[in-house]
């Protein structure tokens, strides 16, 4: 997981978008500044090293600021080309775009995919003929985002463990 925290965009690229406070950029602004994370889109998406592949979010400047602060283009365009979070500097309290941020790469980083999406409410998860909980603090856990189960508390993936997921889901005629 990769969190940049800043005030103002990156160095490249704060040259390239004109007026640091506008919220949508002109496309050949919006071009230039594609241009200049490409490298770290490459490198974080795992197309130039797989093995570098990051969840990645911003705390920074957003269209929604209130503080004035510029809006984190670069940053901003990069957080949403790999699927992360952006929070506000500005805002009071982190603690609820900090828990999205760790519960996203939690989800993430989940061995456990299922293979269709649930009827969230349905899920039923078993280690071992044992029916664990459905909790943030002791048992398993979704994570829509990524359509994978995450356990807290519990230690799933020991040798010789098993693991009995049941769910219902759509079915389109």
């Amino acid at each position: 997981m990769l969190i940049f925290a800043s005030n103002a965009p990156p160095v490249g690229v704060a040259a390239l978008i004109g007026s640091p406070d506008q919220c949508q950029l002109e496309p050949s602004a919006l071009q230039a500044v594609a241009g200049a994370i490409q490298r770290h889109f490459n490198l974080l998406a795992g197309l130039t090293n797989p093995e570098a592949v990051a969840m990645v979010h911003l705390i920074g400047g957003t269209c929604a600021s209130t503080c004035g602060i510029p809006v984190g283009h670069g940053y901003k365009e990069l957080v949403q080309q790999l699927g992360g979070q952006l929070a506000d500097l500005c805002q009071q309290d982190l603690s609820q775009p900090l828990q999205i941020m760790i519960d996203s790469t939690c989800g993430c980083s989940s061995p456990v995919h299922l293979d269709h999406v649930p009827i969230s409410t349905s899920l039923a998860v078993a280690l071992d003929n044992v029916q664990l909980a459905r909790s943030r603090t002791s048992g398993f856990d979704y994570r829509s985002s990524m359509n994978t189960l995450v356990f807290i508390g519990v230690h799933p993936l020991r040798k010789w463990v098993q693991l009995a997921t049941s769910y219902q889901r759509w079915v389109m005629p």
